[in-house]
C-alpha cells in the first residue's frame, strides 16, 4: 500500500508541475498558436535536408583594367549553366545554413583586336564552385540568403579568328606555370567572392531561385609583373553575374 500511495503521490506531483510548466509557456508566448511555433522551433533544430540544383547563368567581367587586356573597356553578358548539390541544416524554423558544390560554365563577352581585325569574342570557363556556407532566412515560402564562395578553374578558352577569318578556340588563356606573362596573361586558377539571392519554395520539393555573384579576387594572374618590367602589380578584372536555378529536395 505504501508503494501504491507513493506512486500516486509522484503522479499527482508530476501532473501539477507539468500543468504549471505549460501555463508558464502559455503566459510567455500568449496562446496555443505561439506554443506550436515554439515547438516547431525546437523540432527544426539540426534538421538536415539535401538535394540537386541546376540552372542558367548570365555573367560578364567588370573592373578598371578590361581595356588593359582587351580592345575596349566593355564586357557583355553571356549565358552559361551550372549544376550540383546542396545541403541545408536548420537552426530553427527561420534560419538555416546552406552549403553548395556546383559545376559551373561561365562565359564573358569581350572585344579583341589582332591580325584578323577588330571583332567581338567570348571567354568560356568551366569551374568547380564551392559555397562553404550561406546564411539562409525564411519568411513563409520565401528564402533570403548570402555568403562567400570560392571556385577552382578546370578549363578555359577564348574564341579568336585566324588571318583567314576562321574561328578557333585559343586555350592559352588557361595558362600554365611556365607561361611568359610578358606576352600573354592567363586566368587565375582560384577565385573568390560573395553571393546572395532570393528563392521561393514552390512546394515541399521544388525551390526556384535568383542568385547574384560578385568576384572579389582578380580573374587574371600577374605574379610576374615586376619581372617583366610592368608597373601594374595586379589586373583589376572581376567576375559578376546572375543565375536562375531550380532546386529539388530529395
Amino acid at each position: 500500500m505504501n508503494v501504491t500511495r507513493n506512486i500516486l503521490f509522484l503522479g499527482l506531483v508530476g501532473l501539477f508541475f507539468g500543468q504549471k510548466a505549460v501555463a508558464q509557456v502559455a503566459t510567455k508566448y500568449g496562446d496555443i498558436d505561439s506554443i506550436a511555433l515554439f515547438a516547431d522551433d525546437i523540432l527544426a533544430v539540426g534538421k538536415v535536408s539535401w538535394g540537386l540544383k541546376a540552372g542558367v547563368s548570365y555573367t560578364n567581367l567588370h573592373g578598371k583594367d578590361i581595356d588593359y587586356l582587351f580592345s575596349n573597356d566593355e564586357s557583355t553578358y553571356k549565358v552559361g549553366f551550372q549544376a550540383g548539390v546542396f545541403v541545408r541544416t536548420a537552426l530553427n524554423r527561420r534560419f538555416a545554413l546552406e552549403h553548395e558544390l556546383m559545376f559551373s560554365q561561365r562565359k564573358f563577352g569581350v572585344s579583341l583586336s589582332d591580325d584578323a581585325g577588330d571583332y567581338s569574342s567570348r571567354i568560356a570557363m568551366q569551374s568547380i564552385v564551392l559555397t562553404p556556407v550561406n546564411l539562409n532566412y525564411a519568411v513563409g515560402p520565401v528564402r533570403i540568403y548570402a555568403g562567400p564562395y570560392v571556385s577552382t578553374l578546370l578549363h578555359a578558352d577564348i574564341q579568336r579568328k585566324d588571318e583567314d577569318g576562321t574561328w578557333f578556340k585559343d586555350k592559352q588563356i588557361y595558362g600554365s606555370a611556365g607561361d611568359d606573362e610578358s606576352e600573354n596573361k592567363y586566368l587565375q586558377k582560384m577565385e573568390m567572392g560573395f553571393n546572395g539571392g532570393i528563392a521561393c519554395q514552390l512546394n515541399r520539393r521544388f525551390l526556384l531561385g535568383l542568385n547574384y555573384t560578385q568576384g572579389l579576387s582578380s580573374m587574371f594572374q600577374y605574379a610576374s609583373s615586376y619581372d617583366v618590367g610592368d608597373s601594374k602589380d595586379r589586373i583589376r578584372i572581376y567576375n559578376r553575374g546572375f543565375s536562375f536555378s531550380l532546386a529539388y529536395t530529395l
